[in-house]
């Protein structure tokens, strides 16, 4: 009996463990998500101004970057959520380049317009020109 228990447990766990997802790890989103959209936007908004606290700085472009596709996204519930973004951005002149960002969001702070604690911020942005075209 007991060694009956102990096997129904074991797949009850190993079915639960396979479901479900690690506490922290990031998890694919809907690109159409509005979440989502909302950081992308916020990505090339901030490209646009150079408010990425110098991690565009090296981006160049001709006139204002404009978002062609979300490629990919995930998300991670941290303290607030990093979105986790993979953008196909083009400039006025058509040069196309793939921009990975991460935007921590906390929205709970938007009420304090907090310069030096934004509710939202890029953490991480790296950008590749491409020769061609993607889409």
């Amino acid at each position: 009996m007991a060694k009956r228990l102990f096997i129904v447990l074991a797949a009850f766990v190993m079915l639960n463990a396979a479901a479900a997802t690690i506490v922290g790890g990031s998890s694919k989103a809907n690109v159409a998500d509005p979440d989502v959209v909302n950081a992308a936007n916020f990505v090339v908004s901030s490209a646009n101004t150079n408010a990425c606290s110098g991690l565009c700085a090296g981006l160049k472009k001709d006139g204002e970057l404009k978002l062609v596709k979300v490629i990919s996204a995930s998300t991670q519930v941290v303290a607030g959520v990093n979105v986790h973004l993979e953008l196909l951005m083009a400039d006025d002149a058509g040069k196309q380049t793939v921009v990975t960002s991460t935007v921590w969001s906390r929205p709970w702070l938007a009420a304090k317009n907090d310069a030096a604690n934004p509710a939202t911020q890029i953490t991480a942005l790296t950008f590749k020109p491409l020769d061609g075209t993607l889409e």
